[in-house]
């Protein structure tokens, strides 16, 4: 889908360009998939290396990506890793604390819609189970021997309660004991990419999504330029396949207008020059 709503971004562009040749019209791409923000940034997938290489892209100030992984195991491979290089999970933790790594799905560790649970419609719900326990259970000697206390509740922290911490089967789980921090893949990448600068010194966003809905209004490329857009007062228009939410539930986000797009390439481009004609500064 990242490459078809690329393709509409071009012809969005080619058709606003058609009406107001004198407009600086720009794409700008926020990579929202694992696979996107590897291949598009170039970061590291630290789900998909051997331990060893993985303990290598970790530290203060670095971002990697965790994508999915056909295993529920805690992490265990990259805990025991650390546990060897460093001598122990404290000193393990002093040297990786401050990463950041990207994901898509917040599913945590453990829980009724954790990441085990959510296994059970591909292997079955006796081998999810199983392999659920025995991911718990090493959560639990994990959290038991380094966790710090929540500032809130004053209890020991359970990271694998925690959302993101069942990415990639565990590795997510062990990465935020060892002190790293979780983000979604596209609002990560909003960050990386300075997209908030980008929107602070435009004057008009145009953001193209396949569909506009409930889900989208929560966590979106939409929410992604919302808040530069609202303090810099910016507005926002979706170019959307299909619409199904109302002008009062797209105003908190500064979304000033949708347009709606149909299969035929000429469709689109006859929407971006409709856009044109009401927002150029030029025209």
């Amino acid at each position: 889908m990242a490459g078809e709503l690329a393709d509409r971004a071009a012809e969005i562009r080619e058709g606003w360009l058609s009406q107001a040749p004198a407009d600086e019209v720009t794409v700008f791409r926020v990579p929202e998939t694992a696979a996107d923000a590897v291949g598009t940034l170039g970061l590291t997938d630290v789900s998909r290396e051997p331990a060893s290489e993985i303990l290598d892209a970790l530290g203060t100030g670095r971002t990697v990506v965790v994508s999915d992984r056909n295993l529920h195991d805690g992490g265990a491979s990259l805990i025991w890793a650390a546990r060897e290089r460093w001598g122990g999970l404290e000193a393990a933790r002093r040297a990786i604390a401050g990463t950041r790594f990207l994901c898509e799905d917040a599913a945590a560790l453990r829980g009724l819609r954790g990441a085990g649970a959510l296994r059970a419609a591909s292997i079955g719900d006796e081998a999810a189970l199983a392999e659920d326990r025995r991911a718990g259970e090493f959560a639990d000697v994990i959290e038991k021997e380094i966790a710090r206390l929540d500032l809130v509740n004053g209890r020991p922290m359970r990271w694998s309660l925690e959302p993101y911490s069942g990415a990639g089967g565990g590795v997510g789980f062990a990465l935020l004991a060892l002190g790293g921090s979780a983000q979604h893949v596209r609002d990560g990448c909003a960050e990386i990419t300075g997209l908030a600068g980008h929107v602070a010194a435009s004057d008009l966003v145009v953001v193209v999504l396949n569909t506009l809905g409930v889900e989208e209004l929560t966590a979106s490329l939409a929410t992604a330029v919302a808040d530069a857009a609202i303090e810099n007062a910016v507005p926002v228009v979706v170019v959307v396949r299909e619409d199904h939410t109302s002008r009062r539930q797209r105003a908190n986000l500064g979304i000033v207008g949708t347009y709606s797009y149909g299969d035929e390439l000429n469709t689109v481009k006859a929407r971006a020059q409709r856009i044109a004609r009401t927002w150029s500064v030029s025209g």
